[in-house]
């Protein structure tokens, strides 16, 4: 179980004749010090729509890339979607590093919107662009919208130091619920625009708006709103931070007073719950971004019903995902040990690999893709396995029911079981300082699991199918749920 107040460790007691009791005073201030619940809510609603920025696009960028430029294939697909993680893993220990240089949370985060719009605006305008320029166009797009989303890290670390410890783990889970929900909701708000169809309509002859295209648009507009709303409107409370004044200098985690200063936070501990955040954005890569992929090949689903009933399977993994992050906040769901919480969440993403795993009992077999009236494999006009893909013929189909109730329940559970209890666990591991850059540095490690997870998922289900790449995930999984176990006296928070 969590503490619910730092306390005085033998880091300081083996020195205790030497020992300053301003620094006493100050520990106890930190415990008593109320949380910054209406900062807190501003920045909920940013991290919220921060999310819908990460998934917006993931059910409809595959038909969206095949439909501007026919020669696209699903590895072009994959470096899309890792353009995005890679501008993220810029992004993150940038604007990390400049919240903590400026002490600002409000700048980086302007400006990181500024990223978001311009890189939402280019890709509304693909379609203007020719099948040569388009990809890159495409990758240049999202790496922008991902630099942006840099800013993820500085609020999450604003989460964590404008709250005492006691109320961490609650102020925590609704901030990743907050992530979590707009990220899960992205594809809903797509599907949304589905009645618009491909064709649409062509604005001042520049603009096509259809189904594709209108999201990015609204999303400027969102983006706008929101940097006047967030700037005008946020103000900044830290706790737990010593400020620097001339009496009292804070450097480098440094409390200048006698010979006292914080210890250092456990690098292992840090390292695995790095780990474990590195797992979680693997996992919600790759099902995002062969949600479309896999349901055309394995359901025989077309583009549009993919990304329809994609959407609806996520509006319900939302859900869930939600009334989890509530149970964990506002009941004695948030008291449970946070190391048994994330093994708890780890076995369901287990879970969902076994079930989704291409067993030989599972019997019915792939369709291929009906041939279209011009000839080719359009998924436009039919779901199924393409015959470019030489796996078709051994690989069975997973039960619909199975993969449904998988993807909406073991993957609505798994995602807040980590990712709150393991984001408030690491905010405790480092303690009462300032956590920027530190924060910045866990996205930039989930960053590089968005990255790489794209470009190995799409090429492991271009020359397999699911069954490598489920297997990829298992050991992944497998090695967390070793380091927890073998470390588990070390995954506590800081004593000071």
């Amino acid at each position: 179980m969590t503490p619910k107040s730092y306390s005085i460790s033998s880091y300081n007691n083996n020195n205790k004749d030497n020992y300053d009791t301003d620094l006493e005073k100050k520990i106890r201030e930190l415990n008593e010090t109320e949380t910054d619940w209406v900062s807190i809510y501003l920045v909920y609603v940013m991290l919220f729509f921060g999310g819908i920025q990460i998934t917006v696009y993931f059910t409809s960028m595959w038909p969206y890339l095949s439909t501007i430029n026919s020669k696209a294939n699903v590895d072009t697909l994959g470096w899309v979607v890792a353009s995005f993680s890679i501008g993220q893993a810029f992004g993150c220990p940038f604007f990390g590093w400049w919240s903590e240089k400026i002490k600002s949370t409000k700048i980086p985060v302007c400006c990181g919107l500024i990223f978001v719009m311009i890189g939402n605006f280019i890709y509304s305008l693909l379609a203007n662009f020719s099948n040569e320029k388009v990809n890159f166009m495409m990758i240049l797009s999202r790496f922008l919208v991902g630099i942006g989303s840099g800013t993820n890290g500085v609020l999450r670390a604003y989460n964590a130091t404008a709250c005492n410890q006691s109320e961490r783990r609650k102020v925590v889970a609704l901030g990743i619920a907050s992530m979590t929900l707009g990220a899960t909701i992205g594809p809903v708000i797509q599907a949304l625009f589905n009645p618009f169809g491909i064709d649409g309509y062509l604005l001042f002859n520049v603009i096509k708006l259809n189904l594709f295209t209108l999201p990015p648009l609204v999303m400027v507009v969102v983006c706008a709103i929101s940097i006047t709303f967030f700037f005008f409107s946020f103000k900044e409370t830290f706790i737990g931070i010593e400020e620097e004044n001339e009496k009292d200098k804070n450097i480098d985690d440094k409390i200048v007073k006698g010979n006292q200063k914080l210890p250092p936070f456990d690098k292992i501990a840090v390292a695995i719950c790095i780990y474990n955040w590195f797992v979680i954005q693997t996992m919600a890569t790759n099902v995002e971004v062969l949600a479309s992929p896999l349901t055309i090949t394995m359901y025989n689903w077309t583009d549009s019903q993919a990304i329809l009933y994609n959407g609806i399977m996520l509006g319900c993994s939302a859900i869930t995902n939600f009334i989890n992050f509530l149970l964990q906040a506002f009941t004695r769901l948030r008291y449970v040990d946070a190391r048994k919480m994330i093994v708890i969440g780890i076995s369901m993403f287990l879970m969902y690999n076994i079930l989704n795993y291409p067993w030989p009992f599972y019997t019915e077999k792939l369709d291929y893709i009906k041939i279209s009236p011009n000839n080719t494999e359009n998924t436009h006009y039919s779901g199924g396995c393409s015959r470019k893909f030489t796996w078709c013929e051994e690989t069975p189909r997973t039960p619909l029911f199975l993969y449904v109730i998988s993807f909406v329940f073991c993957l609505g559970i798994g995602f807040p079981s980590i990712s709150g209890p393991n984001g408030a666990l690491f905010a405790d591991i480092l303690g009462p300082r300032r956590q920027g850059f530190m924060q910045g540095i866990m996205e930039l490690f989930g960053s590089i699991a968005r990255a790489i997870g794209p470009v190995s998922a799409t090429w492991l289900f271009n020359h397999s199918g699911t069954r490598y790449y489920m297997i990829l995930q298992g050991i992944l999984i497998s090695i967390a749920v070793i380091l927890i176990i073998v470390f588990k006296k070390r995954l506590v928070p800081l004593q000071i």
